[in-house]
């Protein structure tokens, strides 16, 4: 508030105002056949070319990225017996970043605490590969699939104390590591349980994951992995 006048003025520090701009063009592609009559095979190609522009009008300040992504995808599906079917999927998937993390404004949330987007995040990229079973087994409607999983280059948080305010604790997003999770998804579904109209699924999931984690307040970029074991069941 200026003293003299009595008016609010803007204060470019304190200014969370940004202007995103986010342009996609995309071209998909599938080819498929049937090699046997039990046997089918498609492939598929995606490509993404996204412009991204931020602009800050307070501070005059424009940030322009570019990026081409291409996502495959393979699918195999052998059928087995009347209700078996053995499919092999591969595929890749990305997750791109929302705009509060590419904001690259200081936005303070308190006096003591901040956050500060990354214009230059790159999208998470999911790779998929799977082998999956399904049959109906004594009346029961079976699935195993076993699965092998990355996310690459991950998106995480990260604070440091601000350099011209070592009292502010700043966090902001990066791109860095992996995560690794392979496993076995079971599913179990019995569409009539004891009364007409009762139904029941049961499913649950067996894995081991690698997890990247990186370190507040240093610049060591090389995080830390960590090694969980993961057992879910769901009725």
């Amino acid at each position: 508030q200026d003293p003299v006048t009595g008016d609010y003025a803007p204060v470019a520090n304190r200014i969370s105002d940004f202007e995103s701009n986010d342009r996609n063009a995309a071209v998909y592609g599938i080819l498929s056949t049937k090699l046997f009559t039990n046997l089918s095979i498609q492939g598929g190609l995606r490509g993404e070319y996204t412009q991204l522009d931020v602009r800050q009008p307070l501070l005059n300040e424009e940030d322009k990225y570019y990026y081409m992504n291409w996502l495959p995808s393979f699918y195999a599906t052998r059928d087995i017996g009347t209700d078996g079917m053995l499919q092999l999927r591969a595929a890749r998937r990305i997750a791109r970043p929302n705009e509060r993390d590419l904001n690259p404004n200081l936005v303070y949330l308190n006096d003591f605490n901040a956050r500060q987007g990354n214009p230059h995040l790159q999208p998470v990229n999911n790779d998929l590969l799977e082998l999956a079973y399904r049959d109906r087994i004594f009346g029961v409607d079976s699935s195993f699939t076993l699965f092998k999983r990355r996310e690459s280059p991950l998106i995480g948080n990260r604070s440091y104390a601000l350099a011209s305010d070592p009292n502010v604790i700043v966090t902001s997003p990066i791109n860095f590591g992996a995560n690794d999770s392979v496993g076995i998804d079971l599913n179990f579904n019995v569409r009539q349980l004891f009364l007409p109209g009762l139904s029941a699924n049961l499913g649950g999931t067996i894995a081991n994951e690698k997890r990247q984690r990186i370190s507040n307040f240093t610049n060591d970029m090389t995080g830390v992995e960590q090694t969980n074991h993961r057992e879910n069941v769901k009725l």
